[in-house]
């Protein structure tokens, strides 16, 4: 018998592939920011008495957490992540300009102004209360999370569609950070629709784009009553995302204070394993605690290279 037997050395043991707050070097994902990043912080209209011109209107700011909130965790995917810093300079999108502005700590008056811009453009006002879907397609008009292409069996007309968010219901990952995935995966439309017919239609294609806004519930609302607000940790999220057939990393996360309907949302900053907290009712950013029970309105995941 030719076979021998080593005693000597034990078989490699193959490592599952973890998806929480930690680096994956069996995977050759490079998941470290290797340093901080100075960003600019965006301040609450409603602690400035500066006005702004816009066109013939002069325009003074006021609830601006959940524009600034937004503003803040791209400007951190712009300072962070090389490939969607390219991504987000050829973008058409003015958003981005004020993004990549903050991200560089241009000249605050500037930024302020074009904010100034945005938000009346936006909503002919100078409130912006709620991050909501429609807030984040009105902000992003070229740049959508993902395309469907739909075909129509009756006109056999072919027409583009843009989802800006991706929207994650509880109960499809009960309540677990962990199933985020799965609950994508079910929550993605199963058929299309045809605008002319105004009939359901054929997906023939779906093409993620170089970046992920998840949306989550707060709460969920019954007959006759609110359910209670959901909280989660920071460390539960997931730090990666397989999405179609690319890699997301966890960047950065939208958290909401309550009370329901007079809260308040704040940017927070994914740096390897510790939190940055982009609060504008603060002048500086500040640590925040990855183990502190939180309510997640948004996460942002960008495409790894």
């Amino acid at each position: 018998n030719g076979n021998k037997e080593n005693w000597g050395k034990r078989p490699k043991r193959k490592t599952k592939k973890s998806k929480y707050l930690a680096s994956a070097p069996n995977w050759g994902l490079n998941t470290n920011i290797e340093k901080k990043v100075k960003i600019g912080t965006l301040l609450n209209g409603n602690l400035s008495r500066v006005v702004y011109k816009v066109g013939k209107q002069i325009v003074a700011l006021r609830n601006t957490c959940a524009f600034d909130s937004i503003a803040q965790i791209f400007a951190a995917a712009y300072a962070y992540m090389p490939t969607f810093r390219r991504y987000m300079e050829e973008s058409e999108d003015d958003f981005f300009k004020l993004a990549i502005a903050l991200a560089k700590n241009e000249n605050m008056r500037k930024i302020n102004t074009l904010r100034a811009k945005l938000l009346y453009g936006i909503f002919e006002t100078n409130s912006c209360e709620f991050v909501s879907t429609s807030l984040v397609k009105k902000l992003f008009k070229h740049t959508p999370s993902y395309v469907e292409i739909h075909k129509c069996g009756l006109c056999k007309e072919s027409t583009q569609h843009h989802f800006f968010t991706v929207h994650v219901e509880n109960h499809q990952y009960d309540n677990d950070l962990g199933k985020l995935e799965i609950s994508i995966e079910h929550n993605l439309p199963k058929q299309g629709y045809c605008r002319n017919c105004k009939l359901s239609s054929k997906i023939l294609d779906r093409q993620f784009k170089g970046h992920i806004l998840l949306e989550l519930p707060s709460c969920g609302y019954s007959n006759t009553d609110v359910e209670p607000l959901r909280y989660h940790k920071l460390e539960n999220i997931p730090l990666t995302l397989q999405v179609g057939k690319k890699m997301y990393l966890l960047v950065a996360a939208i958290l909401f204070k309550p009370p329901i309907l007079d809260g308040h949302y704040i940017g927070v900053v994914r740096i390897n394993d510790t939190w940055e907290a982009y609060d504008d009712m603060d002048s500086k950013s500040r640590s925040f605690s990855r183990t502190r029970n939180v309510i997640i309105h948004n996460l942002l995941y960008i495409e790894m290279e």
